[in-house]
């Protein structure tokens, strides 16, 4: 029901009740055990119904009229609000609205990808935001260094960097969770440098390696990796010399088939 049908019921009712009561004074033979206090009681409530009337006839009377043929409520399109303003200090960057996200499996696999892609470009400030503070590296046993920490990894990258300027790192293949990366990496480069006291040979090198990094925040903070070394020193002419107790072995099966065949 509308607004103005509601307020012209309602007039229409306490008119039809004050009328009613102006024409029935009196009261039902019930109210008589007390006559003087439901003649007060009686008087009052006449005079509210009077009061009551007059106002809703006065509110008709001042009530804007309605502009279409139906009486109906109509709503008022609210006024649109400009967009508040943040103030500097209100505002969130990138940086810290990632902070607040927990890191996925892609997100691991591409922050993985991009500390590769700092090293390539040798954009020393770049790799080094991809590792965390307290980075740890793990490198091969046949290589036999401690474990790495940011200092010593800048070192070690050195030792291969002055061998093999043009050193470069291409991602074969990646697998990635919540937590760990693991990636199939390519190397290739030119031995132009000193590496690990060999002269240089000029010589193309190209070898494979395996790569697994533990990501906290979006960074890496742990690192192993394998390497081909074999296929490394061949290229560059080192040889593989067995260690003498070796020898025996390698020469007793070729001994033993030389005598066994001029039985």
């Amino acid at each position: 029901m509308s607004r103005s049908a509601l307020r012209d019921t309602l007039a229409t009712t306490v008119s039809t009740v004050v009328l009613h009561v102006e024409r029935h004074t009196d009261p039902p033979a019930g109210w008589l055990r007390d006559a003087d206090g439901i003649q007060h009681g009686f008087t009052g409530w006449l005079g509210l119904m009077r009061v009551l009337e007059d106002r809703i006839r006065s509110d008709r009377q001042h009530a804007p009229q309605p502009t279409r043929q139906e009486d109906r409520m109509t709503t008022t399109p609210s006024t649109p609000t400009a967009p508040i303003a943040l103030q500097p200090d209100t505002v969130i960057s990138e940086n810290q609205a990632m902070s607040n996200h927990a890191p996925t499996a892609e997100d691991n696999r591409a922050a993985a990808i991009q500390w590769i892609d700092a090293f390539n470009t040798r954009d020393d400030p770049r790799e080094a935001g991809l590792r965390t503070p307290d980075y740890i590296a793990h490198t091969p046993a046949s290589i036999g260094t401690a474990p790495l920490d940011s200092g010593a990894w800048i070192e070690f990258l050195g030792v291969f960097l002055e061998g093999f300027p043009d050193l470069h790192l291409d991602v074969q293949d990646t697998s990635a969770d919540e937590h760990m990366v693991a990636q199939r990496i390519l190397f290739t480069g030119t031995h132009t440098g000193n590496f690990r006291g060999l002269p240089p040979t000029n010589r193309k090198v190209r070898f494979s390696g395996i790569e697994i990094n533990r990501m906290v925040d979006g960074k890496v903070a742990e690192h192993w990796f394998q390497l081909d070394a074999v296929t490394l020193f061949e290229q560059i002419g080192l040889l593989v010399v067995p260690g003498p107790r070796l020898i025996p072995r390698l020469l007793a099966r070729p001994v033993k088939k030389l005598f066994g065949k001029t039985r």
